[in-house]
Formats: C-alpha cells, sequence, structure tokens
C-alpha cells in the first residue's frame, strides 16, 4: 500500500525537476552587430548540394545588409557579403532569402529586400550555392516591407510582402517564373486594410499549402485585437478559413481570435504532420518599448504565450516580449515543440503534449527572435540586444545554438 502511494508523489516531483532544471550549453556561435526583423521571411535556410551549408542574411547597426553560411561540414563561417548600404538603418532592412530547390535555377540564391515601405528588390547569385557574385538588382514592387519567400510545386517562387502603395498597409504577393522574367511578373492584392489600420502578417508553406495569419494595428486605438487565418489552394487562387470552407474576400473575414481584454497579435504559424495549422499568439498589455532603459527592463512588458490548434486555445504562459521581438517560435519539424523566452530571459524549449520545458539559461542579454532554419537542420538562432532603443537605433548579435543542447523533450 505504502509504495502505491509513494510512486505517484516521486512521480510529481521528477516531472516538476525536469520542468525547471536548467541546463547547461556548449558555447554558442555569436555574429557580433547582426540583426534582422521577425517578418522578412526566410532568413536562415540550410542546403545541401555540392556543399553543406546554412546561409543567414543580417542588417548591421550602420544599416549595411548582408548574408552570410555556416559550414556544416567543417564548423567554419564565411565573411558576411554586402547585399545593400542603406541610407539610413533598420532593422525592416534585412533580407528575406530563398535557395531554389529545383529547376533551372537550382542552387541559386533569390534575395529579396527593401528599405522600411520603400522599393522592394530581388537579387540573383549568378551560381549555386555562392554568394560571392550576383546578377543585376531588378525592382519587385514600388512600396513594400516584409517580403516573405517560398517556393511551389509549380515551380514558381511566390513573394508575400505589405503592399504600401495605395493604403496604409495591404498584403499583396507576387509570382516570379525562375527565368526571372520581370515581364511576366504578376502581383495580386490579397488582403486590403480597412480604413485606419494597418496589416501584420505571417506566412507559412506546408506542401502545396500557404497558410497567412494576420492581425490588424487600429491606427485611432493604437492597437491590435483580432487575430484571422486563411490558407490557399496550389494555384493561390482559391482560399479557405480554418475550418475548411471557401472565403471570397480575406479582407471581410471573421476572426478566430479576439482579446477580451488587453491586446492581441500573432507571432507564428506551423502546420501538424497531418498539414492542420498551428497558430502562436501574444497576448500583451503594453506593445513593446520606447526609449532604451525601457526597452532592456526585464519587469516590464510580460506576455501571455498562447498556441491555437485542432480548434482550442492553449495558453503557455508568461513570456517577455521586447518591441517587435517575438518570445515565440513554432518548431518547424515537431508542431508540438514551442520555443518561449521567458520572463529572466531563459530560452524555452516546451513540449505542449508532454507539458515539460527544457529551461536554458545564456549568458547573453536580452533574448529574442528564437527560430529555426529552414529545412530541419538543428540550428536554432536568436538575437542577444546589446542596445534596442527602436528599430532605427539598435545593436544586436546574432547567437546560433545547437537544438540538441536544449534537451529531447519529445
Amino acid at each position: 500500500m505504502s509504495g502505491g502511494t509513494n510512486m505517484p508523489r516521486m512521480l510529481i516531483c521528477l516531472i516538476i525537476l525536469v520542468q525547471y532544471i536548467g541546463l547547461s550549453l556548449a558555447a554558442p556561435v555569436v555574429i557580433n552587430d547582426a540583426t534582422n526583423l521577425w517578418y522578412n521571411a526566410p532568413q536562415i535556410q540550410h542546403y545541401v548540394g555540392e556543399h553543406d551549408r546554412t546561409y543567414f542574411t543580417s542588417v548591421s547597426a550602420e544599416g549595411k545588409a548582408s548574408i552570410q553560411y555556416l559550414d556544416n561540414r567543417d564548423g567554419t563561417r564565411s565573411q558576411p557579403v554586402l547585399i545593400k548600404s542603406w541610407p539610413r538603418p533598420d532593422d525592416h532592412s534585412s533580407a528575406a532569402l530563398l535557395v531554389i530547390p529545383k529547376g533551372p535555377q537550382r542552387g541559386k540564391i533569390l534575395l529579396v529586400y527593401s528599405l522600411h515601405t520603400s522599393t522592394l528588390y530581388g537579387k540573383l547569385s549568378k551560381s549555386p550555392e555562392s554568394i560571392e557574385d550576383w546578377g543585376e538588382e531588378f525592382v519587385i514592387h514600388q512600396s513594400a516591407t516584409y517580403p516573405q519567400l517560398f517556393f511551389t510545386s509549380d515551380n514558381k517562387i511566390i513573394c508575400f510582402f505589405r503592399d504600401s502603395t495605395i493604403s496604409q498597409g495591404d498584403i499583396s504577393f507576387a509570382e516570379i517564373n525562375q527565368d526571372m522574367d520581370l515581364a511576366s511578373l504578376q502581383t495580386r492584392k490579397l488582403i486590403l486594410a480597412p480604413k485606419n489600420k494597418t496589416v501584420y502578417y505571417i506566412a507559412e508553406q506546408h506542401g502545396n499549402i500557404i497558410g497567412i495569419a494576420w492581425d490588424y494595428f487600429d491606427q485611432i486605438t493604437k492597437t491590435h485585437q483580432s487575430v484571422f487565418y486563411a490558407q490557399s489552394d496550389t494555384r493561390r487562387i482559391l482560399w479557405k478559413d480554418i475550418h475548411g470552407k471557401f472565403v471570397a474576400d480575406l479582407s471581410k473575414m471573421t476572426p478566430i481570435y479576439t482579446a477580451k481584454e488587453g491586446q492581441v497579435r500573432v507571432w507564428d504559424v506551423a502546420f501538424t504532420a497531418e498539414s492542420k495549422p498551428v497558430l502562436g499568439l501574444v497576448e500583451f498589455d503594453v506593445e513593446g518599448a520606447v526609449g532604451e532603459v525601457d526597452c532592456c527592463d526585464k519587469s516590464t512588458y510580460l506576455s501571455r504565450a498562447k498556441i491555437i490548434a485542432n480548434g482550442s486555445v492553449e495558453d503557455l504562459g508568461d513570456i517577455a516580449m521586447r518591441y517587435y521581438s517575438s518570445g515565440l517560435f513554432i518548431d518547424r519539424t515537431h508542431s508540438d515543440l514551442v520555443y518561449l523566452i521567458r520572463r529572466n530571459d531563459e530560452l524555452d524549449r516546451y513540449s505542449r503534449s508532454a507539458q515539460l520545458s527544457c529551461l536554458l539559461s545564456l549568458d547573453a542579454k536580452f533574448l529574442a527572435r528564437p527560430r529555426t532554419s529552414e529545412d530541419a537542420l538543428d540550428q536554432l538562432f536568436l538575437l542577444s540586444m546589446d542596445r534596442y532603443v527602436s528599430y532605427t537605433e539598435y545593436r544586436t548579435k546574432t547567437l546560433i545554438l545547437n537544438q540538441n543542447d536544449l534537451g529531447n523533450c519529445h
């Protein structure tokens, strides 16, 4: 009888110990003066061809946008190669990148970039897997920000972006053929922002599906209140809501989640192996910080992380949220795993199914924006903020960790 009574208590103690133990970590790779923006994606991509490399982009505190890579066979890191020297610093100006996976341009690297709400440019490497030689810069759109790139089953490159040509921010996308024939480039409006509102969005691809989640910032009330979601067919023409019903106009959809108190923003979208969407949300009272002191005060700007999956909402607890700096990322290979930046800037790899945390304390300052490389290499990238006054005045480091150092939560 006594053994039957003690065993559950021992199990509970073991679970609590696993949840809160801090793990040691091998020294991360540190790239000084390198930042990127959450909404530009992907900015990290693993590609195996003649080489095995992880390519990544960033922008310096002086506004120099660059690309470099990690060689995963010998551990070396290339020197950064300049993409664009912008007239002023802005963390919105880091480039999205796509290593083209197949077709006549296979292995070549496409970069897409813009200064905050300005001309959206593209550039293609002249040789596969090379960051040294580039073709001529070309224009994709006249006024845009937040480029997000995808490669489709019909061998087209899709570039979503926030379109500021007419309104303060609609969502459009361009279809680019692999021959880079700009005369055939097609741009479509997808979401028209209501009056006095601006769209913030995250898109993600799973096989032939592209899902997009968004919220609106109300210019009058200065708040984000509701989250929306839709996903396309392979042609990006027909769109469905989260329940699979066809939607004629994404601008008139019903939200899937509305904050009862405070505000809510959508930070991430991923898919399960069964192609079901998983959305990461952040609820908060105050949006980030303006001013160097406020930005880096660990006692302020705590938020609640929430996941929408299978029609239900899960609360994952408190996270730290800096100005435009997500503390939430859903693992692309195992959507059950979520990376969170907790109260004391601890990195938490949280398993939703097991409700277990692998906490990690880093010798770093004000962690932000965790994300993994595309194509499932076990590398985790995040920022360490040395200084962050605003999106035009910042200095951060990029840290690259091995996911295995965070323990095996699944």
